[in-house]
């Protein structure tokens, strides 16, 4: 196929999923369920190729699969460390198992938590201290102590 003709049926497609996303403006159907149904497939399939591609494949290139000389065992061991945590994570499916994929959900919780936090502090917080002192420079004595409070 050449590239007109793929232009032509992804536009094709595109017109047909608009109008099908459209059809929910008459009522809740099932040709609009089946275009978000797709929407969101195509999300999930390019995030997880996207990951593979990114992060997944260039990480275990750097450390598991790495010649002899350029890693030591401490660099494959950590290579080897979130496919361990993975692994455990797969054991929250079994009810008997589940358990043991705890440490892994502890692990995922505190990273999600350390970065929301670094980014608050980092994004916001230091932000408004520099714009506080700012104002402490330009503005009155009473100005500065109502904003400091505040």
């Amino acid at each position: 196929m050449t590239v007109a003709q793929l232009d032509i049926i992804a536009g094709w497609a595109a017109l047909v999923l608009t109008l099908m996303v459209f059809s929910y403006l008459i009522r809740d159907n099932f040709l609009y369920r089946i275009a978000v149904h797709i929407l969101i497939g195509a999300a999930a399939a390019y995030a997880a190729i996207a990951a593979m591609a990114d992060v997944i494949v260039p990480w275990l290139n750097a450390t598991v699969l790495a010649e002899e000389g350029d890693a030591e065992a401490a660099v494959r061991a950590l290579g080897l460390l979130p496919v361990v945590l993975a692994l455990l994570l797969i054991l929250k499916l079994l009810p008997r198992y589940a358990y043991i994929g705890n440490f892994t959900m502890l692990i995922v919780i505190g990273v999600g938590a350390g970065v929301a936090l670094v980014g608050a502090v980092i994004g916001t917080i230091i932000p408004l201290i520099r714009q506080i002192g700012d104002i402490a420079e330009t503005e009155e004595t009473l100005n500065t102590v109502v904003v400091v409070t505040g």
